[in-house]
């Protein structure tokens, strides 16, 4: 698949996944005050989607006895991205917990963190957790 088509569907499912996580996150935030633990709970639930969606179609990588490590190397991602987004949002809470209307900056700051992150994220998933696995193929010399 060329990198742009699959470019192109990572940002598909990337929209899939920030409308999720962005909504979730509001609710959460909006209801309990903790952006910390909305942002942790958020992300998380928006993963789960966006491995079963990025394995199959972004990066064809849906194959046989491949699952255990993809997800391996997905939640090691996940766990750096979201530790990374989380101290941002608390540095954001910091700076924005004093305005007037910080509720609607933190959301709108949230959903920029995410969109940085989404680069790194797809650079990361090409070339970590889904990447192709290289076919050794021996040359086969016929004796005459």
């Amino acid at each position: 698949m060329k990198t742009t088509t699959q470019f192109f569907i990572f940002l598909v499912v990337g929209g899939v996944q920030i409308a999720i996580d962005t909504l979730l996150f509001a609710l959460i935030f909006i209801f309990t005050g903790a952006p910390l633990l909305g942002n942790v709970i958020s992300r998380a639930s928006a993963a789960a989607i966006g491995f079963l969606l990025n394995r199959r179609y972004t990066f064809n990588a849906w194959r046989a006895g491949e699952a255990g490590g993809q997800g391996l190397r997905y939640i090691l991602l996940w766990l750096v991205l979201t530790a990374l987004s989380t101290s941002l949002i608390g540095v954001g809470n910091t700076v924005l917990g004093r305005l007037a209307h910080a509720r609607e900056g933190m959301i709108g700051l949230k959903i920029v963190i995410e969109a940085a992150l989404a680069v790194l994220s797809y650079l990361c998933m090409r070339h970590g957790v889904f990447r192709e696995r290289k076919m050794i193929r021996r040359k086969m010399t016929v004796e005459k």
